[in-house]
């Protein structure tokens, strides 16, 4: 994902996100092997040292 660099990972309860947008207000998440966006609620991003 652009901007997301080193030890940094990016997951919601569904799966590891590879891929987030916003679409008319809403938050969207492609889920690593899923193929496809799926609408989330929040996602939590961790952050390693750098």
């Amino acid at each position: 994902m652009p901007g997301v660099q080193g030890d940094t990972s990016v997951s919601c309860p569904i799966g590891q996100v590879v891929g987030i947008r916003r679409r008319k207000g809403q938050l969207l998440a492609l889920i690593r092997g899923w193929g496809r966006w799926y609408p989330v609620e929040d996602v939590l991003i961790l952050v390693g040292p750098r």
